[in-house]
């Protein structure tokens, strides 16, 4: 949680904010942060704000939101917290870079002047590994299948009466044991990434 949440979190929507105390917060958080006042323009941004949407703009500052990000459900929601004082969260997606963000807008007073902060939550990379993880869990869910259908083709043929034919009986158990050990491979792979990624794997370091 960035400075910022905290004070929204003590103070509540719409509490008021002097210049300097908000210069100080914009430069404690990471996440990108956008104000506006009344008339759209940026009061106020923060380093991270020009690093993600100032390189094509320019400086943010005194420039109309409309100019840096056009994107109907961010304006609307900076409006409802200027006009109705109200806070919203919404998603934004800036497809030319291939980026997306969870916002935070909320109404605040800057010298009695009232304001709209924007706190943009770059998701970006969280979106990216969802991704990836739901490719490798539809890739595995085939590669478990493809030995498990042979398996069960196998079985059942011996069940059919192969069993008895000893010509071939012991071939179909061999291919029924080379499935079943693919799978318990896989299985392994599984195992051995799902310790990885909650970081429960140590090293065995020796000398080469």
């Amino acid at each position: 949680m960035s400075f910022f949440d905290n004070w929204f979190a003590k103070k509540g929507d719409g509490d008021k904010l002097s210049r300097p105390i908000l210069n100080k917060i914009l430069e404690t958080i990471r996440e990108s942060a956008i104000v506006v006042g009344e008339d759209t323009r940026v009061v106020a941004s923060n380093r991270a704000a020009y690093n993600a949407f100032g390189r094509r703009n320019g400086a943010l500052d005194g420039k109309r939101l409309s100019e840096i990000l056009r994107d109907l459900n961010l304006h609307e929601a900076f409006r409802r917290a200027l006009s109705d004082k109200k806070s919203s969260d919404i998603e934004l997606e800036i497809p030319l870079e291939n980026c997306k963000y969870d916002v935070h807008i909320a109404p605040v007073e800057i010298d009695d002047q009232r304001s709209a902060v924007g706190i943009f939550y770059d998701i970006t990379q969280i979106e990216r590994l969802e991704t990836m993880r739901q490719e490798f869990l539809s890739n595995i869910s085939h590669e478990l299948r493809t030995p498990l259908t042979s398996i069960l083709a196998f079985v059942e043929t011996l069940e059919d009466g192969a069993l008895r034919d000893e010509e071939n009986n012991a071939r179909f158990l061999g291919v029924i044991r080379k499935n079943a050990e693919r799978m318990h491979r896989l299985i392994d792979d599984i195992l051995e990434l799902s310790s990885i990624e909650s970081g429960n794997v140590s090293l065995d370091v020796k000398p080469v």
